[in-house]
C-alpha cells in the first residue's frame, strides 16, 4: 500500500483503490450489502495505525477534504449542527445516506483518538495501594484477570484529572476577563 500525508494535524492520508490489499477490499465489501462495489469506497480509518484515509480517486475530493476539516476540529454539539446542515443541503436520500456513512466513519475516528488519548493519561496514573492492605489483597487476587476495582479506579483517576483541568480552565477564563476590565 502507498499511503499519502495529506493532512499531519489529522494524520489523514491518501490512497487508490488499487493500493488496497486483497485483505482490505474482502474487509469492506463483507460489511456492505451484497452487490456493492469497492469503487464506492470515499473513506476508512486503521485504528492500529490510527490513520485516516480518504480515496484519492473519488470525485469533488477537495471538496470532502474540506468536509473533514471542518468536522474535525467541531466540538460534539457542533458536529451534530453541522451534520444537520449537511444533511439539508442534500436534495436525494442516496446522497444523504452517503455522507451520513462518510461522517460515520469521522466520528469513529473521534472516538477511537479520543480512547486512545484516554488510555495513555490513565496509563501515567498511579494508585498508591502499597499503603492499604485491603487492596494489595485484592491487586494480587487480580493480577491476571480483569477487574473492576481497576476499572473504577482508572474512572476515579479520570474524573479527578478532569475535574483539576476544569479548575483551572475556569481559573484562566476569570484572569482573562479581570485582564481585559482593567485594560
Amino acid at each position: 500500500m502507498s499511503y499519502e500525508l495529506i493532512n499531519k494535524d489529522l494524520n489523514m492520508w491518501s490512497c487508490s483503490i488499487s493500493d488496497l490489499t486483497t485483505e482490505q477490499v474482502n474487509y469492506f465489501l463483507s460489511q456492505w450489502p451484497k452487490g456493492s462495489n469497492i469503487d464506492s469506497l470515499m473513506i476508512f480509518y486503521e485504528p492500529s495505525e490510527d490513520k485516516l484515509v480518504i480515496n484519492e480517486d473519488m470525485q469533488r475530493i477537495e471538496k470532502y477534504l474540506y468536509i473533514i476539516k471542518a468536522y474535525m476540529s467541531l466540538s460534539h454539539a457542533e458536529r451534530e449542527e453541522y451534520r444537520f446542515y449537511l444533511s439539508d443541503k442534500l436534495s436525494n436520500e442516496a446522497s444523504k445516506n452517503s455522507i451520513y456513512e462518510f461522517l460515520e466513519v469521522l466520528d469513529g475516528a473521534i472516538i477511537a483518538r479520543k480512547i486512545k488519548n484516554l488510555s495513555q493519561i490513565l496509563g501515567k496514573q498511579s494508585c498508591q495501594l502499597d499503603k492499604v492492605q485491603e487492596f494489595k489483597y485484592i491487586e494480587s487476587k487480580h493480577k491476571k484477570e480483569s477487574s473492576n476495582h481497576w476499572i473504577m479506579a482508572d474512572a476515579f483517576n479520570y474524573g479527578y484529572m478532569e475535574g483539576i483541568r476544569a479548575e483551572r480552565a475556569r481559573r484562566k477564563a476569570k484572569r482573562e476577563r479581570q485582564v481585559k476590565v482593567n485594560a
